[in-house]
């Protein structure tokens, strides 16, 4: 999980799916808190994950940190009300690392072309818990696999794209 800590983000639903896992996992919490109530709640979830469930937290991490801790991980997962954008999806797909996310997002026909997986109901806790059991199941095969594909379909979207504002006007003012 790599984003702010707050109800839209979805942090909570990932934590009600891990709660009815079966498989060990994993999850590392990366973002700032935005709304300390909402994390409080989330702690107290954590404290009864079931012991298959290992979860870290760190609140920082810097910029120049975030691809590592991307490739270090086996996906990205992040059950958002919505975005306009989702940067950290991007970065996600980006360092080839599989995202499980929600439909409300841009990205939903990127992830379902080969980026991961989307959960259709961020509060339906079994259907979570189903996405994360099948993740946590895939063999170093599978993964790395899905890696590939997460890299791939990065790609495909950003040649589709062209380039964005900030690389046109880097190219106007440093020919």
């Amino acid at each position: 999980f790599l984003s702010r800590v707050d109800r839209k983000k979805g942090l909570r639903e990932l934590l009600r799916g891990l709660d009815r896992t079966t498989r060990e996992i994993h999850l590392s919490i990366v973002g700032p808190t935005d709304d300390p109530k909402y994390w409080q709640e989330c702690k107290k979830a954590i404290t009864q994950l079931p012991e298959h469930v290992v979860v870290a937290r760190a609140e920082l991490a810097e910029r120049h940190e975030i691809p590592e801790l991307l490739w270090d991980s086996d996906c990205m997962a992040l059950l958002t009300a919505g975005e306009n954008y989702g940067h950290v999806i991007a970065e996600s797909l980006q360092a080839g690392c599989p995202v499980i996310t929600t439909p409300t997002t841009p990205w939903t026909d990127v992830i379902r072309g080969g980026g991961g997986e989307i959960v259709e109901n961020r509060d339906d806790a079994a259907e979570v818990a189903r996405v994360l059991d099948r993740w946590a199941g895939k063999t170093t095969d599978e993964l790395a696999e899905a890696r590939h594909k997460a890299r791939a379909a990065f790609e495909e979207f950003s040649a589709r794209s062209g380039p964005n504002v900030i690389e046109l006007a880097l190219a106007a003012l440093c020919p």
